[in-house]
C-alpha cells in the first residue's frame, strides 16, 4: 500500500523538482524536495496519512523554494488516484518556511493529508 502511494506521488513531483522519499543521497544537487510520511491512522478502512514535503534549495533568495512549493501544492492539492491497489486523495493543509544554521540553505515544508483506502 505505501509503495503504491510512493510511486504515486513521485511520478507527480518528479517533473517539478527531483523528489526522493526519506532519505537523499549526498551527492544530489539543488533543488530538490524529500517526502516524509508522519503518524497515520486508520478510521473505519480509512487510512488519514500526513505527508510533509520538505523544498530545499542554496542561494541568497527563497523565490526558487517558494515557486516550487507552489508548484507542488498546485499538482498535488485534491488530487485524487485510483490505481489497482489503493485509491486515494490529497489535501494541502500548510506551508511552514524553515530557517537554517547555513544562510544560503532556503527550505519550506509542505504539509498534507492524504486520505487512503486499500482496493
Amino acid at each position: 500500500m505505501i509503495r503504491s502511494l510512493k510511486e504515486e506521488i513521485k511520478k507527480l513531483i518528479d517533473p517539478i523538482v527531483t523528489f526522493a522519499f526519506d532519505v537523499y543521497p549526498k551527492e544530489a544537487t539543488f533543488p530538490r524536495a524529500i517526502g516524509s510520511f508522519q503518524n497515520m491512522s486508520i478510521r473505519e478502512g480509512l487510512h488519514i496519512i500526513p505527508l510533509d514535503i520538505d523544498v530545499w534549495d542554496k542561494g541568497t533568495s527563497t523565490k526558487k523554494v517558494d515557486e516550487l512549493s507552489e508548484k507542488i501544492i498546485d499538482i498535488l492539492n485534491m488530487y485524487h488516484c485510483i490505481n489497482d491497489h489503493i485509491e486515494f486523495t490529497i489535501w494541502s493543509t500548510n506551508v511552514l518556511p524553515v530557517g537554517s544554521e547555513d544562510e544560503t540553505l532556503k527550505r519550506n515544508t509542505c504539509i498534507f493529508e492524504i486520505q487512503l483506502r486499500r482496493l
